[in-house]
């Protein structure tokens, strides 16, 4: 999936932006900028559902990916944790967060 398409998916199901609305009020890449990532997490973190999120991101280096595989956690005491993992933080995020609302997404 491409950045766009993500940050498309992101802005509808996590902010309930339509997506010709996100674009024409200029497309906030949230998969690509860490600013824009974190908002996501305080959006999904603070949200009034009877119940908290809680979130951790991590990086774990290997050989394979020197710079490190980035993995990003929602869980909360009533639902299944979400995770993302990507090869930079706020796509991590952002895949974790579609997952936390119920979107699933294929990244090969």
């Amino acid at each position: 999936m491409i950045d766009r398409e993500l940050d498309a998916l992101v802005a509808q199901h996590v902010f309930g932006v339509d997506e010709t609305t996100w674009r024409r009020a200029g497309s906030d890449s949230y998969s690509t900028d860490i600013f824009r990532a974190w908002q996501v997490v305080a959006r999904l973190t603070g949200q009034g559902l009877g119940y908290s999120r809680m979130f951790t991101l991590t990086c774990d280096p290997s050989e394979s990916a020197p710079d490190g595989t980035w993995t990003a956690c929602f869980s909360s005491l009533v639902s299944r944790d979400a995770i993302g993992r990507a090869d930079d933080a706020p796509r991590a995020i952002c895949l974790a967060a579609l997952s936390a609302v119920g979107v699933e997404t294929f990244t090969p």
